[in-house]
């Protein structure tokens, strides 16, 4: 009967070591999911903090975009705006110098084309 005892005395104490045991690596377990999730959790918020920074270039870069593109379209517009009135002054250049060639035209009017002529050299 002592061998018995002894043996169901072993016995508990290996169901309790491996109640302890069991005990450690559910903890265990517990602890790396809890790693687990805080790390993709960790992730996540990086991603997402990626996310708002990119999306935020991408409307700088646009932002950015549209306005060379509106000062660019100016530039267009003054440049031809420019091209018209140099045409213009051509033209009449042109007239008031073959005014001034003309011997038919009358002297007050190749008197206001010298006067025009001479205005638009002074600039």
């Amino acid at each position: 009967m002592n061998q018995m005892v002894v043996a169901s005395s072993s016995s508990v104490t290996g169901f309790e070591q491996t109640v302890t045991h069991l005990t450690g690596l559910t903890q265990s377990l517990i602890a790396s999911y809890a790693h687990m999730v805080q790390s993709h959790s960790d992730d996540r918020r990086a991603k997402l903090e990626f996310m708002k920074r990119k999306d935020e270039r991408e409307q700088e870069d646009s932002r950015l975009r549209r306005e060379m593109d509106k000062r660019r379209e100016e530039r267009e517009v003054v440049e031809l705006e420019r091209a018209r009135e140099r045409e213009k002054i051509k033209q009449r250049s042109d007239l008031a110098t073959e005014l001034l060639s003309n011997p038919n035209v009358d002297s007050g009017v190749k008197e206001a084309a010298a006067d025009f002529l001479k205005k638009l050299f002074q600039y």
